[in-house]
């Protein structure tokens, strides 16, 4: 019965609401449920009603190590907030020192990116390596990404917990072999797949598709995706390993390698390189092969584009960081987000 100030007691709440639980979230009826703080000095019984209907939403700031609490079970849970703003309220979690609904919210984010985890292991599936050990390093990205993501940034989380994810699964895969294990049927096609993309390169006078490549070398596409991946992969721990022996922290000069005549660059290292510049925007396509193809200046370049000297200089900086990216992985953002803009 309530008190006779029409609050719940403590004990009553308990009695009456509470469900034995563990942590700041659990599930009731399949649901996302809220451990809700109360005391004579909370909520009143209407107050509380109207938490069973689903309102716990908005009180979620009043978590705190109280005597009574009650169980609700919200309509959606966390579904009712994005990605963004699940983070934002992590990081204020975190800043309040509010230790459980941090962890229940981490929980949520992790869960709701485990797709994301999986599609990514599943491109390395070639390597032979167990899905679920995949998968497990790739999780260890995505909590990296989770505990450094930066709101301020204006990037989205998937952008960045892919770079991550994929960097943990790299590492896994280097850390275990040495080298990536390639099916040697794979290899050989890897092989044939790069003479027939620097044939048709000289060909078309661009990168050729995978259904071009497929239909030259008379393959199916899917057999040519994947000696690709497996081929980016192998090159990629080759040129990170060695890279590492040198130093731990390298920098890569992607604008001297740009500025490079292509006869004097490996040909795997010219194929990647256009392929990256292909997959660019129409306009920042336009602002490489005049800086770097056609050997305009920056001002040039603003004028044919119809942008500032300055605004053409900070996207050519903002350009080549993507390339970077997508070229090495993770080999070259920080801890945090700072070098993944979109």
């Amino acid at each position: 019965m309530p008190s006779s100030t029409g609050r719940p007691s403590p004990s009553q709440a308990q009695t009456t609401y509470a469900l034995p639980i563990h942590g700041a979230i659990a599930s009731a009826a399949g649901r996302p449920s809220f451990l809700i703080p109360l005391s004579p000095d909370d909520l009143t019984l209407e107050e509380t009603r109207e938490l069973l209907k689903g309102r716990a939403g908005g009180l979620l700031d009043r978590l705190s190590p109280k005597v009574g609490y009650v169980m609700v079970a919200t309509e959606t849970g966390f579904d009712r907030w994005s990605t963004e703003e699940l983070l934002g309220q992590l990081r204020e979690a975190e800043a309040k020192g509010e230790g459980e609904r941090a962890e229940a919210i981490r929980e949520e984010l992790v869960r709701r990116h485990m797709g994301l985890v999986r599609a990514i292991a599943a491109e390395f599936s070639f390597t032979g390596e167990p899905f679920d050990d995949l998968v497990q390093a790739g999780c260890l990205g995505l909590l990296g990404a989770v505990a450094n993501f930066d709101l301020a940034r204006g990037t989205k989380f998937s952008t960045y917990a892919t770079h991550l994810i994929k960097g943990e699964i790299r590492h896994y895969i280097r850390d275990k072999h040495g080298s990536v294990h390639v099916p040697l049927w794979i290899r050989s096609l890897a092989s044939k797949v790069t003479e027939a993309q620097d044939h048709l390169y000289q060909t078309l006078g661009r990168p050729p598709t995978l259904e071009e490549i497929a239909r030259h070398l008379g393959v199916k596409p899917g057999a040519v995706r994947e000696a690709l991946k497996a081929r980016d992969a192998m090159t990629y721990v080759s040129l990170d390993a060695e890279r590492r022996a040198y130093d731990p922290r390298p920098r890569f000069d992607l604008e001297g390698v740009l500025a490079e005549e292509k006869g004097e660059l490996p040909l795997d290292v010219r194929l990647r390189i256009a392929n990256a510049v292909e997959r660019l925007s129409e306009l920042q396509r336009r602002i490489i092969e005049g800086l770097f193809y056609q050997g305009k200046s920056q001002s040039e370049v603003g004028k044919e584009v119809g942008l500032t000297q300055r605004q053409v200089s900070r996207l050519k900086e903002r350009i080549l960081k993507e390339l970077k990216q997508e070229l090495f992985g993770d080999s070259f953002p920080s801890k945090d987000n700072q070098d993944v803009e979109e």
